[in-house]
C-alpha cells in the first residue's frame, strides 16, 4: 500500500511539473516584438507588440498562446498567436519576413463570430528610416504617457 501512494505522489509531482510551463504566460517571440506600422506609409497604423501583450489602437490584448508553425522558408518564421483584446478573443497567424532588409509581418485575423465575414488580412513593416523618436507617442498604442 505503502508503494502504491508514493507511486501516485511521483505521478502527481511529475504531472504537476510537466504542466507548469504550460500553464506559464505565452510569450511572443522576439521577431514579432516592436512597433510596427501599416505597410503603406509608416504614418499610421501602429501597434506595439510586447512579449505578453499586443497594444492595439482599439485595445491591449493579452496573449494567451503562442503556437510555432514551421514555414519551411528560410528567413520567415510563422506563428498562431491567440489573443484576449479586452474580452473578445482572436486567433491570428503571424507571418515575418525580411525582403530586401526590411522586415514585413502579415496577420490573418479570426474572431471569433467572424466565420460570417471572413478571415481579415493586415500588412505590417518596421519603419526604421522612421526613428522612433519621430512618432509621437500618443500614435503608438499603449506608449501614451498621458493616460
Amino acid at each position: 500500500m505503502f508503494e502504491v501512494m508514493r507511486a501516485i505522489r511521483l505521478s502527481v509531482l511529475i504531472t504537476l511539473g510537466l504542466a507548469t510551463p504550460a500553464m506559464a504566460a505565452a510569450t511572443v517571440p522576439e521577431e514579432f516584438q516592436g512597433v510596427w506600422a501599416a505597410a503603406q506609409d509608416c504614418k499610421q497604423g501602429f501597434q506595439n507588440i510586447l512579449p505578453r501583450v499586443v497594444n492595439r489602437k482599439y485595445a491591449a490584448c493579452r496573449v494567451m498562446k503562442v503556437l510555432s508553425l514551421s514555414s519551411g522558408h528560410p528567413g520567415g518564421h510563422t506563428d498562431t498567436i491567440y489573443l484576449n483584446c479586452e474580452g473578445s478573443r482572436s486567433r491570428e497567424i503571424w507571418h515575418n519576413e525580411n525582403i530586401d532588409g526590411t522586415d514585413f509581418l502579415v496577420t490573418m485575423q479570426f474572431e471569433r463570430g467572424a466565420e460570417e465575414s471572413g478571415p481579415s488580412i493586415a500588412i505590417f513593416k518596421r519603419c526604421p528610416e522612421i526613428p522612433l523618436t519621430d512618432i509621437p507617442l500618443s500614435d503608438i498604442p499603449g506608449m501614451d504617457t498621458r493616460r
